[in-house]
């Protein structure tokens, strides 16, 4: 065989999982598509989230190294962080809504694309088969092993090997090829764009920062988030401002994201501000895949997720896939089996009522700019303790809101029926938003 394990795609999922099994003295085909697997080219926030017990792990940063206590393993990180205590969103009016974390951080923003390329710079040295500019067509089982297809200049060609790991992002052409996503429900599909600025003047704490309201856009979401990206300078602040849009809608996000930015209600932000580098990316919704190893075939990090498994998510996926593979060639361990019961523990949106409760995220902008108006100014510079956390956001909003409930139903009793109501809608019909 050519090697004992082909990992196809050179994010963080397809690194981590190469980094540990060559630690593990295994042999490693690293597929990526990209000329350079560490260049930064879709938008992310880059978050590494530190609640508590999210993704049934611990992280904390320290010494240069990104430290995950219950996976048990550390990766090397020589970036900047930008802190954050947590999140903003805003009315069409700009009234805030605040969800921090207390006395503690909610998040960090690290640079992605030193982190991949400090773990790339790693993995080259140790000896993995490195195919930049190659595209991985299919994974598929052969006795003993496994054939992936892949195509560079000099065409078609197989490879095989005892193991394959499927890491090619969120909407995973490869799965798509192997049919499983046949077995998966389609919520929506979306595109984002995103500016990176430098310049920008907000004019509050550092945080996550979204935009609700029909004022900002009829359709998608605008949010930002700071970085300090070592190829703009680490010292120089940088916003990732980006539009996000369901597909099939009548709106051209680049038009949208500029007037967001030179027409909208916060373009004083952005009056001295320069847009650095354009990014965008097509996404597709999925809900998770069940079993995502499957004999010897694991399909790693976002490619198997609803929306994604943030970046720390995507590292633990693939460390832990290499552990097991490590174990199966040492004959310590029967099969990948036990990788869909971490899958299932560690991801929420793998839960019951998860991916739901996430959806109703996009519950919010259903309600009129009118009555977000009238919500986010109950209180004033309305705040409430919680963490970044898409899955439970949205509970953490409209519990916000709860506590004023008697007021809104004696005052505004459609508002109040309309947050009784999101309790329960079905989640394709909020995501499609």
């Amino acid at each position: 065989m050519d090697s004992d394990i082909i990992i196809i795609g050179g994010g963080p999922a397809g690194l981590m999982a190469a980094r540990t099994a060559l630690d593990e003295g295994l042999r490693v085909i690293l597929i990526e598509k990209k000329k350079n697997a560490a260049h930064y080219v879709k938008p992310c926030c880059s978050m590494l989230l530190l609640e508590p017990g999210y993704h049934d792990e611990f992280i904390t940063t320290e010494d240069k190294k990104i430290e995950f206590k219950n996976t048990a393993f550390s990766v090397d990180y020589t970036g900047e962080y930008v802190d954050l205590p947590g999140s903003i969103r805003f009315s069409p009016e700009g009234h805030p809504f605040r969800i921090f974390a207390g006395n503690g951080l909610a998040a960090k923003v690290i640079d992605k694309e030193t982190l991949l390329k400090g773990i790339l710079k790693e993995v080259s040295s140790k000896g993995a088969d490195i195919r930049h500019s190659t595209v991985a067509i299919i994974a598929e089982e052969i006795k003993g092993g496994v054939r992936v297809k892949v195509k560079d200049k000099s065409g078609e060609k197989d490879l095989t090997a005892k193991f394959a790991f499927v890491a090619d992002g969120v909407t995973s052409n490869v799965v798509n090829r192997m049919g499983l996503n046949k077995e998966r429900k389609l919520f929506t599909k979306g595109l984002a764009l995103s500016y990176l600025m430098e310049g920008v003047n907000f004019p509050y704490e550092d945080a996550f920062a979204a935009f609700i309201g029909k004022r900002y856009t009829p359709a998608g979401q605008f949010y930002m988030v700071p970085k300090r990206m070592e190829k703009f300078g680490r010292d120089n602040k940088v916003w990732e401002v980006t539009f996000g849009v369901p597909t099939g809608m009548d709106i051209n996000p680049k038009e949208r994201l500029n007037a967001f930015i030179k027409e909208g209600p916060v373009k004083d932000w952005f009056g001295d501000a320069k847009i650095l580098e354009e990014i965008g990316c097509a996404m597709s919704f999925y809900s998770p895949l069940q079993h995502p190893a499957d004999g010897n075939i694991v399909i790693l990090g976002d490619a198997a997720s609803f929306q994604e498994v943030e970046n720390q998510g995507a590292l633990m996926c693939g460390h832990y896939a290499s552990k097991l593979a490590a174990s199966c060639l040492a004959g310590n361990e029967p099969n990948l089996e036990r990788y869909n019961e971490f899958w299932q523990r560690c991801f929420e949106f793998n839960h019951p009522g998860v991916i739901e409760a996430t959806a109703r995220t996009y519950a919010i902008h259903t309600f009129t700019d009118e009555q977000l108006d009238y919500l986010f100014s109950l209180e004033h510079d309305f705040t409430v303790p919680g963490y970044i956390n898409h899955c439970t956001c949205a509970d953490v909003m409209f519990n916000g809101f709860a506590q004023h409930y008697n007021r809104i139903k004696q005052e505004r009793p459609e508002i109040a029926a309309g947050i009784d109501r999101f309790k329960g809608a079905a989640a394709d019909s909020l995501l499609h938003t």
